[in-house]
């Protein structure tokens, strides 16, 4: 059962480098699908600025009251996730700053690739152990 366990994690381990190290965004596939569904609906949202790091930002139907500063945004998706919501990429596009440093470094693929850096290598047979 151990032995099962162990090489379904060396798979699996493997298959998530191997897709992360392939990867050629900066964000993960799932993040950068998100940000890209996202950012479409955010294009026909208007800001109303308040200050350098405070946006107010209408889609129409709920308001969303952004601080880039704090990384927050009133419909709370923006903190919770660690990835900018609708409204704030709508401010960060307004106030010409670059959507990565708002994402969360768990979505970055060079997060991923630090997650299953490591190898995980079978125990052998008990007859080869080394027990002092």
């Amino acid at each position: 059962m151990v032995e099962f366990i162990r090489e379904m994690l060396q798979k699996w381990f493997y298959k998530c480098h191997t897709k992360a190290e392939k990867t050629r965004t900066q964000l993960t596939p799932w993040a950068t699908e998100l940000i890209k569904e996202r950012n479409t609906y955010s294009k026909k949202y208007t800001v109303c600025p308040i200050d350098s790091v405070n946006f107010n930002v209408k889609d129409g139907n709920k308001d969303g009251l952004v601080n880039l500063s704090e990384k927050t945004c009133s419909c709370t998706k923006f903190q919770v996730d660690k990835l900018p919501c609708r409204h704030a990429l709508t401010a960060i596009r307004y106030a010409k700053k670059p959507f990565l440093d708002f994402c969360g470094d768990c979505y970055k693929t060079t997060s991923w690739l630090e997650a299953y850096s490591g190898n995980i290598f079978p125990v052998g047979h008990p007859s080869e152990w080394n027990i002092p």
